[in-house]
């Protein structure tokens, strides 16, 4: 490029300092909350994880320092392969422009399965990019009494 006829090269150059800091401070709230909270960006063909609460780590009885071992490639190693196809059909639904998934299934803890319900809605930030925010919540003691319900009632049948 020339300027003023000299041969130039023009840099654009931004702070990021308040964005880092914006983002440092909206981490430490999310660190605060007692459930799970999950931020994901979504690409064309692609989910990435940005960032989980240290919530979501109590939910699984375990540290974030831990769950590396699961999550050797993406978020989706750590779920139960039972329940995969019906995980990675709501991820692609996401992916596809759903705004909203609302799933229940099983993710390995820390010492134990854990059932894990997800609620999931996607946004569009200035930028265009489509941002993913999800609650995380424990759901054991429902699916143990969906359980014993079922039994129940299978007994009662058999029963007549």
């Amino acid at each position: 490029m020339l300027w003023n006829d000299i041969p130039a090269v023009i840099l654009y150059i931004r702070d990021e300092t308040q964005n880092e800091k914006h983002l440092s401070e909206l981490r430490r709230l999310l660190d605060r909350l007692p459930g799970g909270v999950g931020i994901f960006e979504c690409d064309h063909n692609r989910i990435t994880l940005s960032y989980l609460n240290n919530g979501y780590y109590r939910l699984l009885g375990d540290t974030r320092e831990n769950r590396e071992r699961f999550i050797k490639h993406t978020f989706f190693d750590a779920v139960h392969p039972d329940d995969m196809p019906q995980v990675l059909k709501k991820a692609q639904s996401m992916m596809d422009g759903s705004p909203h998934t609302d799933l229940t299934y099983r993710i390995f803890g820390k010492d134990k399965i854990v059932w894990m319900r997800i609620v999931a809605d996607m946004y569009h930030d200035k930028n265009g990019r489509r941002i993913i925010y999800c609650s995380f919540s424990n759901m054991d003691n429902q699916m143990a009494r969906e359980i014993d319900l079922k039994s129940s009632k299978a007994l009662a049948e058999a029963c007549m």
